[in-house]
């Protein structure tokens, strides 16, 4: 399984923000992960940020076309996007290999109060107090940082889809998906407590578990 993690560090400086997506036409990945702040271009107001976020949804259409799965986040405001829609995470409705992603509670069947949510979210996965590898700020390193977010959500379900590739090399990106979102956990909340929102929490066990008995 060949897996590459996009980056926007330096969106507003004039750096090719599609980068990862111009890499795989050189040399074929199975699935890319689109971190939240490309959502930056989302709503980008700027004559730059509009020509970036068409380049952006091109280079999405070719990716899926091309067979890619594509995983993004829902973004951290919060907020209902259903209505007021986000992208890329809004192209899931248009895009068949796409994933956007929620981040949850470390453990209860809620919502995350940082993760923004929508009707057409595909699923969620835990992005509160998530440790990660971590930078270094000045003369300290930090070798590790607890960090949330949908980000990090994403990235655990970019690391499910690779167990999956894993187990079944050639399956399809739109396989991966639809396991993936049948075989989530049913009845999320809101961070509220109170709504529960039409996709489930990733059940990592029970994906790869689909996928057994058929190869």
């Amino acid at each position: 399984m060949k897996f590459m993690d996009g980056d926007v560090i330096g969106v507003d400086n004039g750096s090719p923000v599609n980068d990862p997506l111009y890499t795989y036409q050189e040399k074929y990945f199975e699935a890319i992960n689109i971190p939240a702040a490309w959502k930056r271009l989302g709503s980008a107001k700027t004559k730059r940020r509009y020509t970036l976020w068409k380049e952006l949804a091109y280079k999405v259409f070719e990716a899926d076309k091309a067979g890619m799965l594509i995983i993004v986040s829902a973004g951290n405001n919060g907020k209902n996007i259903t209505v007021e829609r986000k992208y890329p995470c809004a192209l899931t409705t248009k895009v068949k290999t796409m994933l956007c992603v929620a981040g949850t509670e470390q453990s209860e069947m809620k919502l995350g109060s940082f993760s923004n949510f929508a009707d057409y979210v595909d699923i969620a996965a835990p992005g509160d107090d998530i440790t990660t590898t971590g930078i270094s700020k000045g003369a300290n390193l930090y070798p590790y940082e607890s960090i949330e977010g949908a980000s990090p959500a994403a990235a655990i379900i970019a690391g499910v889809a690779a167990m999956l590739y894993s187990v079944a090399p050639g399956i399809s990106a739109t396989d991966i998906k639809k396991i993936l979102k049948d075989t989530s956990t049913k009845g999320l909340k809101d961070s509220s407590g109170d709504k529960t929102l039409p996709f489930g929490r990733v059940n990592a066990d029970k994906a790869v578990a689909e996928l057994l008995p058929r190869w």
